[in-house]
């Protein structure tokens, strides 16, 4: 994964991954990303507006077993 994050605004964070979004070298997905990652191409990392509904915005919170 390559990411680029603008502290100032994180909704205009930037990355790449390679290998697409399976990570599955069996996946008809795994090469999805490769020429956006050759060529220095990215993607938005941040939620876009609540309106849209594209993409939600989670929060994981790693709790200790037990």
């Amino acid at each position: 994964m390559r990411a680029i994050f603008d502290l100032s605004d994180l909704d205009k964070s930037l990355f790449m991954i390679a290998t697409g979004q399976s990570g599955n070298p069996l996946s008809s997905h795994y090469g999805d990303m490769l020429e956006d990652w050759r060529d220095g191409r990215y993607l938005l990392l941040g939620p876009l507006d609540g309106k849209s509904g594209d993409r939600r915005v989670t929060r994981l919170l790693p709790r200790p077993a037990g």
